[in-house]
């Protein structure tokens, strides 16, 4: 499955996933592409019998053309993630943001959008989502688009651990 994580980036979602995600819990992914982040953290709901819930425009651009996903992504992710227990939203993210109720997911992986203001409604709107005591994992902080300008807004540097190009928090 193509995709933009690193290894250690990988390595972070299956442990921190099966950390935080509890028997029964629900994990939340923004921005889905072809389903590579999806395939690692919903392999861990299956395993804890906890579910996914992937949130995506599931629309063709210059990435999933680059990675051969053409005329259909959707099917494509659904090839990829086939037997895993994931729910799709398909749709704008920021649209969804405010039907997802407060504090109902034990971990959340945003990798959607990149630009800001959306990167910032994305992060800072399903931040709320997340229960206290969970894992918030939001991909690409170092690589030049405005993910780190929102983070660094919206969370204390302290606070964030740093996994390659990516950070993580725990509310």
């Amino acid at each position: 499955i193509g995709g933009l994580t690193s290894r250690e980036e990988k390595e972070a979602l299956w442990n921190l996933a099966m950390k935080y995600i509890p028997k029964g819990g629900l994990a939340i992914e923004v921005g889905t592409w072809t389903g590579g982040s999806a395939v690692i953290i919903g392999e861990v709901c299956k395993q804890k019998n906890a579910r996914l819930i992937c949130i995506d425009a599931f629309s063709s651009d210059m990435h999933s053309v680059g990675a051969g996903v053409h005329a259909d992504p959707f099917n494509s992710v659904l090839l990829n993630c086939q037997g895993l227990p994931i729910d799709f939203m398909a749709g704008d993210s920021k649209y969804f943001v405010e039907y997802i109720k407060p504090e109902i997911a034990d971990f959340i992986f945003v990798d959607g959008d990149h630009h800001y203001p959306n990167v910032f409604t994305d992060i800072d709107g399903y931040w709320l989502a997340l229960k206290r005591g969970g894992c918030y994992f939001m991909h690409d902080y170092l690589n030049p688009c405005d993910v780190k300008e929102v983070v660094d807004k919206l969370f204390i540097q302290d606070e964030l651990k740093h996994v390659d190009s990516s950070v993580y928090v725990i509310k």
